[in-house]
């Protein structure tokens, strides 16, 4: 097919590869380099996107690293992937005053409103949030 009739292809614009987005770049966040965030969908980068997805490719989490996630909270309900092959990847999931260690691969639910924060603390895997807005940003609330 050539270059031209994709183009002209009305559903193209809902397909994305994704944007690099540094994680320190984020507010609540610190530098993490074990972690490559793509940035897939939001309101953004799709058109008509009423959600915001990032994946986070986290490799290697070393033992001693310094801690990069920020307490926060959203006007809108936020789901957590972690996954990997079973006990690859550990994220500390804190929700309110509660802390959860969670392996993968394992599904995390924060309602909104709800303070929380997702830290890798061991091995390598992925994470895919998926808030239910198009703006990250625009959604958050800070305790």
């Amino acid at each position: 097919m050539s270059e031209t009739a994709e183009t002209q292809k009305s559903f193209s614009k809902y397909i994305s590869h994704g944007i690099e987005q540094p994680i320190h770049e984020l507010r609540s966040y610190k530098q993490a380099r074990f972690i490559r965030r793509l940035l897939m969908v939001s309101g953004d980068i799709v058109p008509d996107a009423k959600c915001h997805i990032a994946v986070h490719f986290v490799n290697n989490v070393p033992k001693a690293h310094v801690p990069y996630a920020g307490i926060h909270a959203h006007k809108c309900d936020e789901v957590y992937l972690i996954l990997g092959e079973r006990g690859a990847l550990t994220y500390s999931i804190t929700m309110g005053k509660e802390e959860h260690i969670v392996k993968s691969p394992a599904a995390v639910f924060v309602p909104k409103r709800l303070p929380h924060r997702a830290e890798a603390i061991a091995g390598s895997g992925t994470l895919v949030a998926v808030l239910l807005t198009p703006s990250r940003e625009k959604s958050l609330i800070f305790e």
